[in-house]
């Protein structure tokens, strides 16, 4: 069941402790992303932090003390100045089919701003959203169905069910499009060309699942990370979804980052530009830096990607992101959490009422030991209010929140 969660915690859990020192990092890479599941930001960009640093060491150097940055570089000029972004992007899409904007699975942050776009692109006839966490079962889902286990890992996540709540309300069609298993070789091949394999399946498939029906769609896609990079530093470097996709259908996406320009929890996860950035821009919205004619990436990965974006840096509130809080489609809404649970492993949540109680909560939080009381935010609709614990599934009544 969607809805439970602390199983899969465990699991991942056990499997990181299996793992060790593996320097692959994969199972510690699925808990930093769960761990964004759960609500928890915090632990999720600091075992994300040790990914990189796993992931360093494999490269055969001495772990430093912090992840590898990029080596300064100019940043934020003086004739920079800082513009919205969502404002920015809406501008720019008027001129393209196709718009693609990535995240990193570990930051539910990117798929909240990912939600914005989708609102504002829908009056410019932008009709399909598409999504490299989908499996095809999310083929023929309906606005006020429950949003299924099986739609995909990451939308588990509440954020990114609210992301398809929203698409559905607005009467977009939701579209898989990654690479299906009788896609994948069948024997092992070098490391490159399996990636290759992946990206170019997963152009074939937004053809097939999109544009030989209607040609004309007007497709929003979030993908992860350096799948939307569509603009190759030189003829023979690794191209991939994005750039294949614009080989394949002659289409050109407008391409956007919101992975560089991440303030993290402090300047150990920032780039050098986005250090800068966020120290002389003080903004409570994301935003794009531009200087003359062109625009200041928040990385070096950016430049593969025509706009690259900054998130700004908001404090917690009530031990919750300050980007949620931030959002004013979202009301708080204050929960006593019973003393029997306080001491034990805890998640609050609520549920949208007219999904049944199987569905993704529309929120979550996994609770501190000793919390009296937990603040989830919540869109204006009917909730189940519930906490999850090692020992069972605590109910604590329906709220509506107006």
């Amino acid at each position: 069941m969607p809805s439970t969660y602390l199983p899969t915690l465990h699991e991942i859990l056990g499997n990181v402790k299996a793992a060790g020192d593996d320097p692959s990092a994969g199972p510690l890479t699925q808990l930093s992303q769960f761990y964004a599941i759960l609500g928890n930001e915090r632990l999720a960009i600091e075992t994300n932090r040790k990914v990189k640093l796993q992931q360093f060491s494999m490269k055969g150097a001495a772990a430093p003390s912090a992840p590898p940055r990029p080596a300064p570089s100019p940043v934020a000029p003086l004739d920079s100045s800082a513009i919205d972004a969502l404002e920015h992007i809406v501008e720019r899409a008027r001129e393209h089919q196709i718009v693609i904007i990535n995240e990193a699975h570990h930051l539910s942050r990117c798929r909240a701003f990912a939600t914005e776009v989708l609102k504002a692109l829908r009056p410019l006839g932008f009709d399909y959203f598409a999504a490299e966490a989908f499996s095809p079962e999310v083929a023929g889902w309906k606005f006020g169905e429950p949003i299924a286990v099986t739609f995909g890992f990451y939308t588990r996540d509440p954020v990114f069910a609210e992301l398809i709540r929203t698409a559905g309300a607005l009467g977009y069609t939701l579209v898989d499009y990654e690479m299906l298993p009788e896609q994948a070789p069948t024997e092992p091949k070098p490391p490159l060309e399996t990636i290759a394999i992946r990206e170019q399946a997963q152009a074939k498939n937004i053809v097939k699942n999109v544009l030989e029906q209607n040609p004309k769609a007007k497709i929003l896609i979030l993908c992860g990370y350096g799948h939307a990079a569509d603009n190759p530093p030189a003829p023979d470097a690794p191209r991939f979804f994005a750039a294949r996709l614009k080989e394949l259908t002659g289409i050109d996406p407008l391409t956007i980052s919101q992975t560089a320009g991440q303030p993290g929890l402090g300047d150990e996860d920032r780039s050098e530009q986005t250090k800068a950035a966020l120290s002389r821009f003080h903004r409570s919205r994301p935003f794009i830096l531009r200087s003359g004619g062109s625009y200041v990436l928040a990385g070096p990965s950016d430049r593969m990607m025509d706009l690259s974006l900054f998130h700004p840096n908001l404090a917690d509130v009530n031990g919750r992101p300050g980007w949620l809080v931030a959002d004013d489609s979202r009301r708080p809404v204050a929960i006593t959490v019973p003393v029997s649970v306080q001491k034990r492993e805890a998640i609050l949540q609520a549920l949208p009422i007219g999904e049944g109680k199987h569905s993704v909560p529309a929120d979550q939080y996994m609770l501190p030991k000793d919390t009296p009381v937990g603040t989830l935010y919540l869109k204006p609709g009917r909730y189940r209010l519930q906490i999850e614990s090692p020992t069972g599934v605590y109910p604590l009544g329906n709220r509506s929140v107006s």
